[in-house]
């Protein structure tokens, strides 16, 4: 437990919760920031981090063991960082499992946020979901499909993006 934050103005770099070291395999933490100078350098030892502002927006960034970024932007008073690296590419995983029934997992990532959808096709291309219609961050994400509502066949699933198009197939057994 640290102590109290200092008056305004003075340096201060501290994890939102209070402690002195978090666990970073767990989930985002949050770094605030005050009576820092610009520019600020960020270095990263004994593990890889992904970096970010509040937003994503200004500061995104995947350190590795040993290296360490500039941050020039004052107007950033928090920091995200997490032990989970960032994709550096956008993908579509295989199903699983695959052959299904009645539901199966699809995994995909993203190296930079994106107007996202996945939808899924019969074998007459029509289009029989859609699993997601949204705007999303970069990161790694998992959809499932419970497709108790259609007929055993093959099906296609597609993610498509601004900068990115994939499709695969599947096989739902009843």
């Amino acid at each position: 437990e640290l102590p109290p934050a200092p008056p305004a103005g003075m340096y201060d770099f501290r994890y939102t919760s209070g402690r002195i070291a978090e666990d970073l395999s767990s989930s985002v933490k949050t770094i605030e920031m005050s009576g820092v100078v610009y520019p600020l350098t960020v270095r990263v030892e004994g593990m890889d981090i992904r970096l970010m502002d509040e937003s994503g927006k200004k500061l995104n960034e995947n350190l590795k063991d040993g290296e360490s970024i500039e941050i020039s932007e004052s107007t950033i008073e928090k920091l995200m960082v997490s032990g989970e690296l960032l994709p550096t590419v956008y993908s579509l995983e295989q199903n699983y499992p695959n052959p299904f029934n009645p539901s199966t997992m699809i995994e995909f990532s993203l190296p930079e946020m994106a107007n996202v959808k996945l939808s899924i096709y019969n074998a007459l291309g029509e289009k029989v979901a859609e699993l997601v219609n949204t705007s999303l961050q970069a990161g790694k994400y998992q959809y499932n499909w419970n497709a108790s509502g259609v007929a055993t066949g093959m099906y296609i699933y597609e993610l498509r993006t601004d900068n990115f198009v994939s499709v695969k197939k599947m096989l739902l057994l009843k």
